[in-house]
């Protein structure tokens, strides 16, 4: 871990929250489907908590690349990263478009927002 504050379901959620996130309940599906409710490798490793990979066209709160995906000093870092991704390309969108913008340009898994409305 780089950080030893531990991420609780609960902090993650209020801290979404604090950033402005849109779509909270969307992320927050997104958030235990890329982590594997909080147990993946990338999440402890990284403390990348939704598969983000390192970005290279827009700001980022990225310290580099591990694994093949963006790797934060710590989990708050990568909750920031994911509204600075929003800002770019998902801002001011109902959950509909949300859904409809990740489906197309996040998502590698043909079956990603079944199992995100599963969550719902």
């Amino acid at each position: 871990h780089l950080e030893e504050e531990i991420a609780t379901p609960e902090k993650v959620k209020q801290e979404l929250i604090n950033l402005n996130v849109q779509n909270v309940d969307v992320v927050y599906a997104q958030i235990l489907i890329e982590s594997g409710n909080f147990t993946s490798n990338i999440w402890k490793n990284n403390n990348n908590c939704s598969g983000m990979k390192l970005a290279k066209t827009r700001a980022t709160t990225a310290i580099g690349e591990q694994f093949n995906h963006a790797l934060y000093k710590n989990w708050r870092d990568g909750l920031l990263d994911i509204a600075l991704w929003q800002s770019c390309y998902a801002k001011n969108l109902s959950q509909e478009q949300y859904l409809k913008v990740i489906g197309e340009i996040y998502a590698e898994d043909e079956n990603y927002l079944t199992k995100i409305r599963a969550k719902l």
